[in-house]
């Protein structure tokens, strides 16, 4: 069985999904395990996989021995690598999507938040074993270091002249995006079903990590044109008087930067945005996250996250500090609602931070709460509100 890891600050979720479809559908028996929970084959498990101190092994050893699996890929996080979670795992094929600043509440600062990334190329990737980056990347130049100096493989995606996969170019169509591509010294052409540079970049280290596992060029292009972005990322779940109402996971200032200037490339209208921040740990983003909020949005609704066991209406204060065109709304489902309200032609609406959750965290209380159900459930409401009136 080939173990593929997937660290990264941002993106490491979506290029999971992405890749798993592409081995999946080579006649491979594919198994991950991510955010999203676990997937075997195209059955994505309806119970949370909870590893508490369950060796990484153990588990394993289960899903080879029951389901007979040739590859498992995983999201590798920061604080498990840290922590030794995955140490005895023989690394095939390690992917680092890109590395900013994150949890830093955990690993309390960035130099070590990046060994703990780093760990996964220096320790767990076996000698002969492959490593994947992104070469726009400012840790791309670290992860060749390593790679020189254990002799391991290495290969990266990007638009860089020195990339092994490089985007040339790519257009905005009907279907999502047409790419020219080159691959060593190969030109090629594909379509995907999506837009925005990031889920362009995903999609290119998902290709590069299974062309390194032997799959052709030609099938993963065909394929490609099928493919879809995992629940809650960049997700149209609604269009409401001629704007576009989008979920999106983004849940740290990268994320949230990269979210909202897709957002203005792919709109022409004004962005309007709700968000919140996480309550008990990372608060040391909130400002980062509403000074973006406040740079990169039209219009602001500051709502709630996951608060946990803090008061929600600080956290709210905290953000509408850096954020003073933000409305302040308590009570997530009020301000979609309002933000909803207020779309017109051309405009989209980014709902962001939760993406395919279906809960708040809320003193110790597990609320059922879901972003697109929320606005499903809203429109549904306003259809029916007038149906009524009219008859």
């Amino acid at each position: 069985m080939k173990h593929i890891a997937i660290t990264g600050t941002n993106g490491k979720t979506s290029t999971l999904v992405l890749a798993h479809q592409l081995l999946n559908a080579s006649g491979n028996s594919v198994a991950s395990l991510g955010t999203l929970g676990l997937k075997i084959e195209d059955v994505l498990e309806d119970e949370p996989v909870l590893m508490g101190d369950r060796p990484m092994e153990a588990f394993l050893e289960e899903l080879h021995y029951f389901h007979d699996v040739d590859a498992f890929l995983f999201e590798a996080y920061s604080v498990a690598l840290a922590n030794g979670k995955y140490d005895g795992i023989p690394i095939d094929v390690a992917l680092l999507t890109n590395l900013d600043a994150d949890h830093l509440d955990v690993h309390k600062n960035i130099e070590a938040y990046r060994a703990a990334k780093y760990h996964l190329f220096q320790k767990l990737l076996k000698p002969n074993g492959t490593a994947v980056c992104w070469e726009n990347d400012s840790a791309a130049h670290i992860i060749k270091g390593i790679c020189a100096e254990r002799g391991c493989r290495l290969v990266s995606f990007g638009t860089d002249t020195s990339a092994t996969l490089r985007l040339l170019k790519s257009t905005k169509s009907k279907k999502g995006t047409e790419v020219l591509l080159q691959y060593h010294q190969l030109k090629c052409h594909a379509t995907v079903p999506f837009v925005g540079k990031p889920y362009i970049n995903n999609w290119m280290g998902a290709l590069l990590l299974c062309l390194e596992l032997g799959l052709p060029m030609e099938f993963l292009l065909k394929k490609s044109e099928t493919l879809t972005l995992p629940k809650g990322r960049a997700e149209v779940v609604a269009q409401c008087q001629g704007g576009a109402v989008v979920v999106d996971y983004a849940n740290n200032p990268a994320a949230l930067c990269t979210t909202l200037t897709w957002a203005r490339e792919q709109y022409p209208g004004t962005v309007h945005l709700v968000f919140g921040g996480s309550g008990n740990h990372k608060s040391y983003q909130r400002k980062e996250m509403a000074e973006t909020a406040q740079l990169l949005a039209d219009v602001v609704y500051i709502t709630d996250d996951n608060p946990r066991e803090e008061p929600p209406q600080d956290i709210r204060k905290q953000l509408s500090l850096h954020c003073p065109k933000g409305l302040v709304v308590a009570g997530r489902s009020q301000a979609i609602h309002k933000a909803i309200k207020a779309l017109q032609p051309g405009d989209v609406l980014l709902i962001t931070g939760k993406g395919h959750e279906t809960h708040q965290e809320i003193n110790y209380t597990l609320k059922p709460h879901n972003d697109k159900t929320v606005v499903q459930a809203y429109l549904h409401s306003i259809q029916m509100d007038k149906a009524i009136t009219h008859y």
